[in-house]
Order: structure tokens, then C-alpha cells, then sequence
């Protein structure tokens, strides 16, 4: 193909589909950062009743499909990005603990007292808030971790030293 065949193309998708990458890219923006998975809800109610009417639209008017699929393409792929980056913050987070627990139980193991703080065990605790909302302290020599959810703010996990498991606190 020609370049300016190439470059109409490209200018009559974006004229044609210029609403619908607007309100994904507000999306992706809203969605992206860390604890506002949460807003995704807020648009996934009109979305699935607008995709419904895309089924609709894609089995009964033919003239039509291409355009409506393109447009279902668009934000199937949006919907996949914020799964997929707020599944892998989700799970970098929950390593990032648990490596934070191994290091935790072998200083116990080591010296018979959980520390003071992170940083003893060589962790940042002022990055770790920072990037994960993460907080140790000690009560009466018992230690409490915890972070927060990265899909909601104010749903937190905390372990559980005498079960060796991570529970999960909803707001």
C-alpha cells in the first residue's frame, strides 16, 4: 500500500473510534495507578449493557459489524490492560511480603525476637510504604504486617504469625 493510503486509514480510524479511545485512555488513566482498581466498576455497569447492544448491532446489521467489533476490540483490550497490570502489581506485592516474612522469621530464628523494624532486616520501611503501603511494627513483642490491597485502598492483608497465612481484611 501507498503512504497516503496508509496515513488515511490511520486518520479515519482515528476520526471514527476518537470517543471511544477518549473515554479509554480517561480510563486507563483513572485505573492505572496503584488502589483504583476500584474505579473500574464505576464504568463496568455501562460498558456490559453497551456491549450487549454491540451483540446486537454485530448480529443484526452486518454494514455494521466491522465499525462495532472495532469498537469491542477497543475496549476488550482496555478492559485486558488494567486486569493485567493490577494482576501482576498484586502479585509483585504479595512476593515483595512475603520475601519481607522469610526475612522476618529467619531473624527471629537467629536472634529469638522479631526486630524492631524493617530496617534492621536490611528493608527500606519508608520505600515500602511509600510503594506498597506496607507497615511492621511490634506490640508487646508480637509482630503485625500488614499492606494494602493494590485493587482497593482500604482493603488490607495482614499475616498471621501463629497460622503462617496472609488474611485478608476488607473496609
Amino acid at each position: 500500500m501507498e503512504r497516503h493510503v496508509i496515513a488515511k486509514m490511520s486518520e479515519n480510524f482515528l476520526t471514527e473510534n476518537r470517543r471511544i479511545l477518549i473515554a479509554c485512555a480517561l480510563l486507563l488513566l483513572l485505573t492505572m495507578q496503584r488502589h483504583t482498581a476500584m474505579f473500574a466498576i464505576i464504568f463496568a455497569v455501562p460498558v456490559l449493557i453497551w456491549l450487549i447492544y454491540s451483540i446486537f448491532v454485530i448480529c443484526a446489521k452486518p454494514e455494521k459489524r466491522k465499525h462495532q467489533l472495532i469498537k469491542v476490540t477497543i475496549w476488550l483490550l482496555t478492559a485486558f490492560i488494567i486486569l493485567a497490570v493490577h494482576w501482576y502489581r498484586s502479585e509483585s506485592t504479595r512476593q515483595s511480603a512475603d520475601d519481607i516474612v522469610f526475612s522476618l522469621k529467619k531473624y527471629k530464628a537467629e536472634h529469638g525476637v522479631y526486630p524492631a523494624s524493617l530496617d534492621v532486616i536490611g528493608q527500606d520501611s519508608q520505600r515500602l510504604k511509600k510503594e506498597f503501603m506496607l507497615h511492621y511494627w511490634l506490640d508487646d513483642g508480637k509482630p503485625t504486617l500488614l499492606y494494602s490491597s493494590v485493587l482497593h485502598v482500604f482493603d488490607k492483608f495482614d499475616y498471621d504469625f501463629q497460622t503462617n497465612a496472609w488474611i485478608f481484611r476488607p473496609d
